[in-house]
């Protein structure tokens, strides 16, 4: 099945070959180009898409959760907006083998060129935020073993946590399983992931600790806080 419709805009076409329920209302789609041309992006960017809808044009830019690693196959993860019609349709209709067409990847939200020279990086996000952030994350600690990274990811309950099977397999591999020399035990926080839900609040937050983490922070970047997708 495609999405119908004439289109004006130079475009590339992408299969989706398969479709990963994360959390109600959130579904990951991996994508693999028709023409087996790769697309080139950055871990953080996002792929913007072309719709035909009521005889006109539209656009819709999806945050990829893929990073840009050999191996990790090109995916978006999308939220189910109510009153999105093409997230909606994503999310309800969207099968393996449907057509999507897009402009390719773009935007800002990256690691830093200079990246070498820090030593701690923080990620800061939200629900579907997650999105770009988990790209982000996958390439500082496959590419970056140098650099501390701590993650702090706000969710209303472990069940809306996007990728949360996958954040305790990260933790699994790359957490800090014991007391580092080079930082005091009284400065290390333990490696975990930690739903906390104050009796005040709908929202907890998830805080995953990768690598060392020490205080005071020292040479230390906040790459972005992201909120929700493009």
């Amino acid at each position: 099945m495609e999405i119908v419709g004439p289109l004006q805009t130079p475009h590339q076409r992408l299969v989706i070959t398969a479709i990963r329920e994360e959390a109600p209302q959130v579904k990951t789609f991996f994508l693999e180009a028709e023409d087996r041309q790769d697309i080139p992006y950055q871990s953080g960017q996002f792929l913007t898409f072309l719709f035909h809808r009521l005889g006109k044009e539209e656009r819709r830019s999806y945050s990829m959760s893929s990073s840009s690693l050999p191996g990790d196959p090109l995916a978006i993860t999308v939220k189910r907006v109510a009153n999105g019609a093409h997230s909606r349709w994503l999310i309800d209709a969207a099968r393996v083998g449907d057509v999507l067409r897009t402009t390719g990847a773009s935007g800002l939200f990256t690691l830093p060129a200079d990246i070498q020279r820090y030593k701690q990086i923080f990620l800061f996000g939200a629900g579907i935020g997650i999105t770009p952030l988990y790209a982000l994350l996958k390439t500082i600690l496959k590419e970056h073993e140098g650099i501390q990274v701590v993650l702090v990811y706000s969710n209303r309950s472990t069940a809306d946590t996007v990728f949360y099977n996958e954040l305790n397999n990260l933790q699994e591999t790359y957490g800090l399983k014991q007391t580092s020399p080079a930082c005091p035990a009284r400065q290390m926080a333990v490696p975990c992931i930690i739903p906390s839900i104050p009796a005040s609040s709908t929202w907890g937050s998830t805080v995953l600790y990768l690598r060392p983490y020490c205080l005071p922070v020292d040479d230390g970047a906040i790459i972005g806080r992201s909120r929700h997708s493009k």
